[in-house]
């Protein structure tokens, strides 16, 4: 693998806000990576016309699987995985705006050739669910903090991180070699690896 391996970055997206898919678009097309070296492809399971305009023009590509009811976010990944060719894959959800050195900080991992995916933190700018509740926004931490901070960190010293769903990396050809992504269950994320 070169220095700076060829890059999908994929951007899946159902019925959510434009607006919410232009930032992460946006943070997707302007990465400190060598152009030409990464393509972004936006995965519309909702079969929008104005998702496709949007990702025209920012120079994204634009797939649309034809039966969308077939294995939920696997299945539009799997769908992508056939229709890309680069040597690792980004992933992100239509709400994770990557800053733009993610790919930067993130593909040197792969120069270790055993290494097949790489999961980054999930940072959030809006309090989470017991946050809110509890009007404590500011005395509680979020629990994703706890989540990639301690319990994936500790997974990670046994070999045995898993993907979170969103803003991270895969290499290519582990996960062709088993199939895909998993389609038994909807936590694709989680059974992949």
């Amino acid at each position: 693998m070169t220095s700076t391996p060829t890059v999908d970055v994929m951007v899946t997206v159902v019925h959510e806000p434009l607006d919410i898919l232009k930032r992460t678009l946006v943070g997707c097309v302007n990465q400190e990576y060598p152009k030409g070296r990464f393509t972004v492809y936006v995965l519309d399971d909702g079969h929008r016309d104005e998702v496709r305009e949007l990702a025209t023009s920012l120079g994204c590509a634009y797939l649309r699987r034809p039966d969308r009811s077939l294995h939920a976010k696997a299945g539009n990944l799997n769908h992508a995985l056939k229709r890309s060719s680069g040597e690792l894959l980004a992933l992100f959800d239509v709400d994770h705006v990557p800053v733009t050195s993610f790919l930067k900080e993130t593909v040197g991992f792969f120069q270790d050739p055993t290494v097949a995916f790489v999961q980054t933190p999930h940072h959030f700018y809006n309090p989470d669910i017991f946050q809110r509740n509890l009007h404590l926004e500011q005395e509680l931490k979020n629990e994703q903090a706890l989540f990639f901070r301690m319990v994936q960190s500790g997974r990670n010293r046994h070999n045995r991180a898993f993907f979170a769903g969103s803003s991270g990396l895969f290499r290519r050809s582990p996960l062709e070699e088993i199939g895909g992504f998993q389609t038994q269950t909807i936590s694709e994320d989680l059974y992949t690896i």
